[in-house]
């Protein structure tokens, strides 16, 4: 007996401190003349914190913008360049205790964060996100405010405090450099001085993602339901959809977008017209529980039929599943929507829902009452 069983998901709009080298902040005579930012990116924000008094250069007149910067380092930089009060040291303690007891008192530092016996070690892109977020927002500060390593990020992205790295990547883990820790503080003083800071989209969607699984709310200004949603056909097979990914295709440092293009790079006109989209991908799980006699599933894509070419680029990516034998398929598909209908849709009275179709069930992905 033959089974034929089709899954399509649709996308519909309804009418709707540094490397083992001694600290510049303790050096004798510190640098007023830096040689080696000349063409560096953070050369205005390190010109800025020095000015300021909040940082010092070596006494070779280097400033070593990319070496990494100690938790301690920060903390002090932080707090004096937010003229925090900062009690005098005591004979016999670390040089940098009267600034962790500070930023303790203050509230910016839980030692959750890490351990109030390692302020000596490299300060990483997360823990500095979270002390710039309890800077700036009181009611992460008390200790009973739980800030967990992706809603950190998320919250310093969207505050426009941190921004990614190559390809809007967050480098949650990687140690932050001098260069980066300045810029982040120039910008921590900027928002406290009432002062719209610009937002990485690119960043935020991919901090949305860590988060919750989904970026829709960053780019479809609509957020998904919780996820994952899973769905049975029956006793035959499940279906679970696990992320949701949008992509703005003319953003070209996205890596999604790079590799949709890197497929067709001579055809202009398909090319042009893929600018116009926002690329959506869904990373589904389908488990096949009962075996057919020919292919029972396919999962087509609309970037796929646009460019004409059998991928996305991503090794990931699904095209189409044999369901004559039981087994798993997982991957991302990937589906595309006319950003001009989406503004449209968005305007503020219709919703944008995006759901997906299993029979003649539907199953809404993004929460249509919220916007």
């Amino acid at each position: 007996m033959r089974k034929l069983v089709m899954v399509t998901i649709v996308l519909s709009l309804l009418l709707a401190g540094c490397q083992l080298y001694p600290s510049p902040s303790v050096a004798e005579e510190p640098a007023t003349e830096l040689t080696d930012i000349g063409s560096h990116w953070a050369k205005k924000s390190i010109e800025s914190a020095m000015s300021a008094g909040y940082v010092d250069g070596y006494q070779d007149s280097a400033f070593r913008p990319d070496y990494n910067i100690t938790r301690a380092e920060f903390i002090k930089m932080l707090l004096v360049a937010t003229k925090q009060v900062v009690a005098k040291p005591t004979e016999g303690s670390v040089w940098h205790k009267p600034y962790s007891d500070s930023a303790t008192t203050l509230g910016v530092y839980h030692d959750t964060d890490f351990s109030n016996e390692k302020f000596d070690e490299k300060l990483t892109r997360v823990e500095m996100s979270k002390l710039a977020v309890r800077y700036l927002d009181q009611s992460a500060r008390p200790s009973v405010a739980n800030l967990y390593d992706t809603s950190a990020m998320y919250k310093a992205v969207s505050l426009g405090v941190i921004q990614g790295l190559v390809g809007g990547d967050l480098g949650p883990e990687q140690f932050t450099t001098r260069a980066q820790s300045v810029t982040v503080i120039e910008r921590i003083l900027a928002a406290s001085a009432g002062k719209k800071l610009p937002v990485d989209r690119l960043a935020l969607g991919n901090a949305d993602l860590a988060l919750t699984g989904s970026n829709t709310r960053v780019y479809m200004y609509t957020p998904s339901v919780p996820l994952p949603v899973r769905y049975s056909y029956g006793d035959s097979m499940d279906v679970t959809i696990t992320s949701i990914a949008a992509h703005d295709m003319l953003d070209i440092n996205d890596y999604v977008v790079k590799g949709i293009f890197a497929l067709d790079p001579n055809n202009k006109i398909r090319t042009e017209n893929l600018k116009k989209k926002l690329v959506v991908g869904l990373y589904v799980i389908i488990d096949n529980k009962v075996a057919g006699t020919e292919t029972g599933l396919n999962l087509y894509s609309s970037v796929l039929s646009m460019i004409g070419l059998g991928a996305t680029g991503d090794s990931a990516s699904i095209y189409a599943m044999d369901t004559t034998t039981v087994g798993k398929t997982e991957g991302w598909i990937y589906y595309t929507i006319d950003k001009a209908l989406n503004a449209k849709g968005l305007d503020g009275t219709l919703p944008f829902p995006l759901f997906l179709t299993v029979g003649n069930k539907e199953i809404y992905l993004t929460d249509i009452n919220k916007k």
